[in-house]
Protein backbone atom coordinates (compact mmCIF):
# COMPACT_ATOMS: atom_id res chain seq x y z
CA UNK A 1 0.00 0.00 0.00
CA UNK A 2 1.26 3.63 -1.05
CA UNK A 3 -0.12 6.74 0.58
CA UNK A 4 0.18 9.96 -0.80
CA UNK A 5 0.24 13.47 1.09
CA UNK A 6 -0.57 16.99 -0.98
CA UNK A 7 2.57 18.67 -0.94
CA UNK A 8 3.47 22.11 1.76
CA UNK A 9 2.52 23.99 -0.95
CA UNK A 10 -0.85 24.74 -0.15
CA UNK A 11 -2.70 25.59 3.12
CA UNK A 12 -3.10 23.43 6.32
CA UNK A 13 -6.54 22.92 6.83
CA UNK A 14 -6.50 20.78 9.57
CA UNK A 15 -10.35 19.14 9.04
CA UNK A 16 -8.55 17.90 5.71
CA UNK A 17 -5.99 16.18 7.69
CA UNK A 18 -8.48 14.51 9.72
CA UNK A 19 -8.80 10.79 8.88
CA UNK A 20 -12.19 8.71 8.31
CA UNK A 21 -13.37 7.40 11.89
CA UNK A 22 -12.83 4.12 12.93
CA UNK A 23 -16.01 2.74 11.68
CA UNK A 24 -15.52 3.13 8.31
CA UNK A 25 -17.32 6.62 7.93
CA UNK A 26 -17.09 8.92 4.77
CA UNK A 27 -14.39 11.42 3.74
CA UNK A 28 -15.28 14.51 1.88
CA UNK A 29 -13.80 14.70 -1.83
CA UNK A 30 -13.91 18.59 -2.67
CA UNK A 31 -13.42 18.93 -6.44
CA UNK A 32 -12.36 21.69 -7.84
CA UNK A 33 -12.89 24.08 -10.02
CA UNK A 34 -16.67 24.36 -8.74
CA UNK A 35 -15.78 23.18 -5.07
CA UNK A 36 -18.43 20.34 -5.27
CA UNK A 37 -18.03 18.14 -2.44
CA UNK A 38 -18.72 14.43 -2.62
CA UNK A 39 -18.54 11.77 0.13
CA UNK A 40 -16.40 8.65 -0.41
CA UNK A 41 -17.70 5.59 1.17
CA UNK A 42 -14.42 3.76 3.23
CA UNK A 43 -12.25 2.00 0.82
CA UNK A 44 -13.96 4.08 -2.29
CA UNK A 45 -11.62 5.45 -4.88
CA UNK A 46 -11.92 9.76 -6.09
CA UNK A 47 -13.72 8.59 -9.34
CA UNK A 48 -15.87 5.47 -7.59
CA UNK A 49 -17.04 8.42 -5.55
CA UNK A 50 -18.08 10.58 -8.04
CA UNK A 51 -19.45 8.56 -9.99
CA UNK A 52 -22.03 6.90 -7.69
CA UNK A 53 -22.68 10.18 -6.42
CA UNK A 54 -24.18 11.28 -10.30
CA UNK A 55 -20.68 13.14 -11.54
CA UNK A 56 -18.96 12.40 -13.95
CA UNK A 57 -15.35 14.08 -15.66
CA UNK A 58 -12.58 12.77 -17.96
CA UNK A 59 -11.17 8.96 -17.41
CA UNK A 60 -10.24 6.02 -19.54
CA UNK A 61 -9.59 2.46 -18.26
CA UNK A 62 -11.05 2.63 -14.45
CA UNK A 63 -8.20 0.32 -13.12
CA UNK A 64 -4.93 2.52 -12.98
CA UNK A 65 -3.35 1.71 -16.83
CA UNK A 66 -4.08 4.97 -18.80
CA UNK A 67 -3.65 8.17 -16.65
CA UNK A 68 -6.49 9.74 -18.02
CA UNK A 69 -7.84 10.56 -14.71
CA UNK A 70 -4.78 12.04 -13.47
CA UNK A 71 -6.05 15.24 -10.93
CA UNK A 72 -3.84 17.34 -8.36
CA UNK A 73 -4.16 16.34 -4.99
CA UNK A 74 -4.32 19.96 -3.43
CA UNK A 75 -4.87 19.15 -0.03
CA UNK A 76 -5.24 16.05 2.42
CA UNK A 77 -3.87 12.00 1.95
CA UNK A 78 -4.67 9.20 -0.30
CA UNK A 79 -3.36 5.92 -0.45
CA UNK A 80 -3.05 3.08 -3.22
CA UNK A 81 -3.92 -0.58 -2.67
CA UNK A 82 -1.17 -1.70 -5.28
CA UNK A 83 1.42 -0.23 -6.83
CA UNK A 84 1.29 2.35 -9.76
CA UNK A 85 3.44 1.75 -12.93
CA UNK A 86 5.93 4.83 -13.42
CA UNK A 87 4.94 4.52 -17.03
CA UNK A 88 1.40 5.84 -15.86
CA UNK A 89 2.62 8.12 -12.73
CA UNK A 90 5.62 9.46 -13.20
CA UNK A 91 7.84 10.37 -10.16
CA UNK A 92 7.91 14.45 -11.12
CA UNK A 93 4.43 13.85 -11.47
CA UNK A 94 3.72 13.04 -7.85
CA UNK A 95 6.05 15.41 -6.38
CA UNK A 96 3.80 17.59 -7.72
CA UNK A 97 0.57 16.10 -6.10
CA UNK A 98 -1.07 14.29 -8.60
CA UNK A 99 -2.79 11.40 -8.59
CA UNK A 100 -4.58 8.92 -10.29
CA UNK A 101 -8.71 9.40 -9.23
CA UNK A 102 -9.49 5.82 -10.48
CA UNK A 103 -7.15 4.36 -7.65
CA UNK A 104 -6.77 7.06 -5.12
CA UNK A 105 -8.49 5.90 -2.17
CA UNK A 106 -9.02 9.34 0.15
CA UNK A 107 -7.15 8.32 3.77
CA UNK A 108 -8.36 12.19 5.43
CA UNK A 109 -10.84 14.74 3.68
CA UNK A 110 -9.04 15.64 0.67
CA UNK A 111 -8.85 18.79 -1.92
CA UNK A 112 -8.33 17.92 -5.50
CA UNK A 113 -8.29 19.57 -8.87
CA UNK A 114 -9.30 18.26 -12.37
CA UNK A 115 -7.08 18.10 -15.07
CA UNK A 116 -6.66 21.74 -17.25
CA UNK A 117 -9.84 22.00 -19.16
CA UNK A 118 -11.88 19.54 -18.09
CA UNK A 119 -14.99 19.79 -15.57
CA UNK A 120 -17.32 18.19 -13.44
CA UNK A 121 -20.74 17.32 -14.92
CA UNK A 122 -23.90 15.86 -13.01
CA UNK A 123 -25.06 13.16 -14.85
CA UNK A 124 -27.97 10.91 -13.82
CA UNK A 125 -26.71 7.56 -11.92
CA UNK A 126 -27.69 5.83 -15.36
CA UNK A 127 -25.04 7.40 -17.42
CA UNK A 128 -27.83 10.16 -18.94
CA UNK A 129 -27.20 13.17 -18.75
CA UNK A 130 -29.91 15.25 -16.91
CA UNK A 131 -31.54 17.93 -18.59
CA UNK A 132 -29.68 21.29 -17.80
CA UNK A 133 -26.56 19.96 -17.35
Amino acid sequence: MTQVTAGSTGSRDPAASRPRDAEGGVTWVTVLPGGARIAARHAETVLGAATRSGFRYRFGCRRGGCGICKVRLILGEVRYERPIAPSVLSDEERAVGVCLSCRAVPITDIIVELQEGDRLRQASPFGLKLAGH
